[in-house]
């Protein structure tokens, strides 16, 4: 861990030769006369004061720039980060720093525009492979094959792998074509000029395909205080279907490993409360239709999954390579496909409209359904009924029952969500009960006898239309009697 701020600055000037330390001072207008070590202090103080004035951002970059000038086999270690879709052949021209001259052969240019100018040629067996595996018929121009340029911003300390960074006002030329660049990225900060979106550039069609012949390729960019460096690559285009087949050839996670992992996951909670299951989902979060490929991050937690070939897919048109679930990052090589779920999603248990499932506590699952909480008649002997008005048959218009029915309170069983987890509360001992409920006050009124009063027929017409009716009574149970009031009649 760095003590200060400039440390890796410090540790760029201990290494600096006498000729680097003077162009250092000399273009920030200080003295640069004197032996090394005194060019080496006034040069350390500089960058640890901050006087009025002094533009410490462009002291810091100049440091850098004139290190890795001197130091280009420390650029040419910096590796760009993995690109799913694109398979890496060679690289053909190692990763350069970009130091940039004032000298600028644009026209109608920014004064303080920089400019570098590089060289390189591609090799006569990748000639060949792109040349021989490509369509330029008419209407066509595809290249299975392609060289692309990665360009990143140099930040101390540097990492392992860096990603794609533009500068501002970036323009790359080969010779005198302009080669297409990304479009430039929504702007967040009012008056501040956009960068462009942070892509690979594919200049596939501006490359020479000789071995012989140099490319020279012509970088601009308006000089920000950051320092960059560039890099070209051939790489193959790959398409979804083959990084789909590869995840499946890679295998996954065993269905023993991943229900040992629920048994775990299940058990490792609050000791006063016993899990009892957990609700996955089946649905992917993406794609919003039933998983077929059922798959997350090795570095993921949580058990709830994606569909792998809808994650891919989306992928290939808007790479941004993040769990749809935790939103953390999600990158092609860390996709493992878990066999579990895979074989839950194939069960011939399943219907098609099965869209939930209940893992239990064992590991074992089955489908989740909606559960109703339903009690008959038979649950409640003792249970009291309530008398049922009178209805007349007689009359034109149409009258319900006055049913008189009660809604009891029932008890209900909490469920706590934590990942969709059910509970069961274990503090509670055998001898404790809930507190009493209130009484509806019609219970208080109803008559003791547990009997139905028998329904009571008025000046029935021989034209009367006799509809069979049903006849309700509530108790605390919900007890429906069905009651043929033709066959009362019959009899």
């Amino acid at each position: 861990m760095m003590t200060n701020r400039y440390e890796c600055y410090e540790n760029m000037l201990s290494k600096f030769r006498i000729k680097d330390l003077q162009t250092l001072l000399g273009a920030f207008g200080q003295n640069t006369l004197g032996r090394k070590p005194e060019l080496k202090d006034q040069a350390l103080e500089l960058l640890r004061t901050r006087s009025t004035g002094f533009n410490q951002t462009a002291y810091v970059a100049k440091i850098s720039e004139l290190y890795y000038l001197s130091s280009p086999e420390t650029v040419a270690q910096i590796k760009f980060k993995k690109l799913p879709f694109y398979e890496v052949i060679d690289e053909v021209l190692q990763p350069t720093f970009l130091a940039g001259t004032d000298k600028c052969t644009l026209q109608n240019v920014p004064r303080d525009m920089k400019e570098t100018q590089l060289k390189f040629f591609v090799s006569l067996e990748n000639v060949n492979l792109v040349a021989m595996n490509r369509d330029v018929s008419p209407g066509k121009n595809d290249y299975i094959y392609q060289f692309q340029i990665r360009i990143s911003q140099l930040v101390e300390p540097m990492t392992n792998e860096v990603t794609d960074f533009m500068p501002l006002g970036l323009q790359i030329r080969f010779g005198a074509k302009a080669c297409p660049l990304p479009p430039t990225a929504p702007n967040t900060r009012p008056g501040a000029e956009s960068r462009r979106s942070p892509r690979p550039i594919n200049c596939t069609q501006l490359v020479k395909l000789s071995p012989v012949t140099p490319n020279v390729i012509c970088i601009n960019w308006t000089p920000d205080g950051k320092n960059y460096v560039m890099s070209i690559y051939l790489v193959k285009r790959l398409t979804s279907e083959t990084l789909i087949q590869r995840l499946r050839d890679k295998g996954g996670r065993s269905s023993e490993q991943t229900k040992n992992y629920i048994i775990k996951k299940l058990a490792d909670v609050d000791p006063d409360l016993a899990t009892t299951s957990y609700r996955f989902s089946l649905v992917c979060p993406l794609g919003k239709i039933r998983m077929k490929m059922p798959a997350k991050s090795i570095h993921c937690d949580h058990l709830q999954c994606f569909d792998a070939c809808t994650f891919i897919l989306m992928n290939e048109k808007k790479p941004t390579w993040m769990c749809p679930t935790c939103n953390k990052p999600c990158l092609y090589d860390d996709i493992q496909i878990e066999n579990y779920f895979l074989n839950v999603v194939s069960s011939p248990n399943l219907k098609d409209s099965s869209k939930e499932i209940e893992i239990l506590a064992d590991g074992t699952w089955i489908v989740y359904e909606e559960k109703k909480e339903t009690k008959t008649a038979n649950s409640t002997p003792d249970a009291k009924l309530k008398p049922i008005d009178s209805v007349d048959l007689d009359s034109d218009e149409e009258k319900s029952f006055d049913m008189n029915v009660e809604h009891p309170e029932t008890e209900t069983v909490k469920h706590q969500e934590n990942e969709n987890l059910s509970f069961v509360d274990l503090t509670l001992s055998d001898n404790e009960e809930e507190p009493p409920k209130e009484k509806d006050k019609h219970e208080n009124e109803a008559p003791a006898a547990n009997a139905i009063q028998p329904v009571t027929v008025v000046d029935l017409k021989p034209q009367a239309q006799v509809q069979r009716q049903q006849a309700v009574t509530s108790s605390e149970q919900g007890v429906v009697i069905e009651i043929d009031i033709q066959d009362k009649i019959n009899s």
